[in-house]
């Protein structure tokens, strides 16, 4: 905390606060959730960037001290998104409704990557699921790219994404406009 307190100056010149990523900072929920709190007794705003892969009870802690949630969500198909995360999204959608139902802030992390997330039946799912959310405060297209390609490489991991190239910025803006009306702001790349 020593070091985010020395930021607070800045935070409360810039608006800004404290923002938990990773992987996902929900797999370590005892941490998250004590440094979450600790934020909030200093005054500061604090964020989860999540893919909402986590038990609900975790999120149910968090609330309390989480001003926002930057969610992921890239597969609408559960069957789909098994194939490709390794798990189905079912948990996910429905942390999503209940983090909606409980009146959290919400921005939508929609990543594209060619082929997989940008397609016609997956772009109608989302939109079809985003309905039925309220609390949206923005939705955020993010273009696939490969700049975490050498951190892959860093960490003796294979990057199994190496022969897709960067997402092109114009099929990027056609997709940002079919969520027009399920947000007050909508951007490519957040």
């Amino acid at each position: 905390m020593d070091e985010i307190r020395a930021d607070i100056p800045f935070f409360d010149e810039s608006g800004g606060g404290v923002t938990l990523s990773g992987g996902e900072p929900l797999a370590q929920p005892n941490f998250a959730i004590a440094l979450l709190k600790a934020c909030k007794l200093e005054g500061v705003h604090t964020a989860i960037d999540t893919c909402g892969f986590a038990s609900k009870d975790i999120f149910e802690q968090s609330i309390p001290y989480t001003d926002l949630y930057l969610f992921d969500l890239k597969l609408a198909d559960s069957k789909e998104h098994l194939q490709y995360t390794g798990v189905d999204n079912k948990m996910i959608i429905e942390n999503l409704r209940f983090l909606s139902s409980v009146g959290k802030r919400i921005v939508i992390r929609i990543p594209l990557v060619e082929g997989i997330t940008d397609t016609k039946h997956n772009i109608n799912g989302i939109k079809s699921i985003l309905s039925t959310i309220k609390g949206i405060q923005r939705i955020d297209v993010l273009p696939y790219h490969s700049l975490a390609k050498h951190k892959f490489t860093q960490c003796n991991r294979e990057y199994t994404l190496s022969d897709l190239g960067n997402y092109p910025m114009a099929k990027a803006k056609k997709i940002e406009v079919e969520f027009d009306g399920l947000a007050p702001v909508i951007s490519v790349g957040g």
